[in-house]
């Protein structure tokens, strides 16, 4: 009996714990103090993206999300990254990043940088991430951690191939007098190149003795990228008149070690014609930026080749907003040449820089023709030329500096130039301006100094061939 008892007092008192238990929990409720459910910390990879190509020893881009799918924030952990043929090969690391903290449910974007070893074989890869891989934070499931990237990333090593892929001559030159060379280089390897030589040469054959007539540096060369210049050289004083090709010789110091070190050469499909003198007027032609480079360019080529067929000795001088400037500045252009400048839109501060004293002196006795083509503005129509949105260059009116814009728009009247907020602390902000200076009638201006100009807006080769041979056999 006396054990019976005691089996029945422990189990009412136990009865009683349990029952206290519930009702304080009923108690917590009722106050809105519910007891909160353990503190969780989840990491898990949500995306990691492999670029589609890569270079040993070289940087790579790898888009990865990390995401706490807990409840609780965590402090700074890392991420590791890692190269794998499949997902049972072995880790090749290749980088890593720290994410300072993660709060609840938060993620964690990047573009990471990470840097190919140079030692690898050359093979596809899925990329591996790995959230936490130090084990510094206490998860709840510590299993979830890692994620590969759905696509491969192929992986060769660096590769650098330099080849000529367009050389142009010009169908004239003269002995001591500079040509122009369009030349394009490319790199079709996979790694960008350090700095290297072009070479050119004028050859009667592609068997006979190269004549050197210059070089240029590229001071580099991306992957797949090219690089594309009208190259000046000049033609020794001694050379035969005869007709030669030109040759151009990518990497002629053999400073960039390649895969293919036997495909550096091109030959213009065209022979160049050197002799000395010119028995009619030679043309020069420049252009302004107008379309792009490649149309340009091209824009020049065709008016050449239209001059020569017509007898007419004609160079592509090259483009760039400054290249009307560089022709009158270069002493082998002869004193007898015309120049053809090309314009897109009518610039009052070209025209105005035309008019003075040391741009006169330097055209000497050369004569400077303008073409305005693909343009709306006909400057033989207005009575007032502004300046244009992004000539910072040109003094301002009243400034009392050399070569200052001689007229403005006297907005209100008053007498007064007033360029307001386009013009602070000596600058110029041409859009900003109050009022706006410039040149009152343009075309009269150019007449008055001495320059013939034409508007042709469509931009047709065959008229503006015959122009400009109208121009060259009225100075002859």
């Amino acid at each position: 009996m006396k054990n019976n008892l005691i089996i029945l007092t422990i189990v009412f008192f136990s009865a009683f714990l349990i029952c206290g238990s519930a009702s304080a929990a009923t108690v917590n409720s009722t106050t809105n103090n519910v007891v909160s459910a353990a503190h969780v910390k989840d990491l898990i990879v949500t995306e990691v993206t492999a670029p589609t190509k890569g270079v040993k020893g070289h940087t790579i881009t790898v888009s990865n999300t990390i995401k706490n799918q807990g409840n609780t924030a965590t402090t700074g952990f890392y991420v590791n990254y890692y190269l794998k043929k499949s997902t049972t090969s072995k880790n090749i690391y290749i980088g890593h990043r720290y994410i300072t903290s993660l709060s609840a449910g938060a993620s964690n974007h990047q573009n990471t940088k990470l840097t190919l070893p140079t030692s690898i074989a050359s093979a596809n890869y899925f990329i591996r991430a790995y959230a936490d891989s130090t084990n510094l934070i206490k998860e709840s499931i510590e299993t979830n951690n890692v994620k590969y990237s759905p696509t491969k990333i192929n992986i060769q090593s660096a590769k650098r191939d330099l080849i000529v892929t367009e050389v142009t001559a010009q169908l004239w030159g003269l002995k001591g007098k500079t040509i122009i060379v369009s030349n394009t280089i490319k790199n079709q390897g996979n790694s960008a190149t350090a700095g290297f030589w072009v070479n050119y040469y004028l050859k009667k054959s592609s068997t006979s003795t190269n004549i050197y007539i210059g070089h240029r540096y590229i001071t580099s060369l991306g992957a797949g990228a090219s690089n594309h210049q009208n190259t000046k050289l000049i033609v020794p004083a001694n050379t035969k008149s005869t007709s030669y090709f030109i040759r151009a010789y990518a990497d002629s110091t053999k400073l960039i070690k390649e895969t293919i070190e036997t495909n550096n050469v091109k030959y213009s499909p065209t022979k160049v014609n050197i002799r000395s003198v010119v028995d009619k007027t030679p043309v020069y032609i420049t252009s302004d930026n107008i379309i792009n480079k490649a149309t340009d360019n091209a824009r020049i080529n065709k008016l050449v080749v239209g001059l020569a067929s017509k007898g007419i000795y004609a160079v592509n001088y090259g483009l760039g907003p400054n290249s009307h400037y560089s022709v009158i500045s270069d002493s082998s252009v002869p004193q007898n040449a015309l120049i053809i400048d090309i314009y897109g839109g009518a610039c009052a501060g070209t025209i105005w820089e035309m008019t003075q004293k040391y741009y006169k002196n330097l055209v000497g006795k050369r004569t400077v023709y303008s073409i305005w083509i693909n343009t709306a503005t006909n400057i033989a129509n207005l009575a007032f030329l502004p300046r244009a949105h992004d000539d910072t260059f040109t003094p301002l009116f009243n400034s009392s500096k050399p070569g200052e814009f001689p007229n403005f728009v006297d907005t209100n009247k008053d007498g007064v130039f007033e360029p307001g907020a386009g013009y602070v602390n000596g600058k110029i902000y041409p859009t900003k301006l109050l009022e706006t200076d410039g040149i009152d009638y343009p075309a009269q201006l150019l007449l008055n100094n001495g320059y013939k100009f034409w508007y042709q807006q469509n931009g047709d080769i065959t008229i503006l061939v015959n122009k400009i041979l109208e121009q060259a056999k009225a100075k002859s």
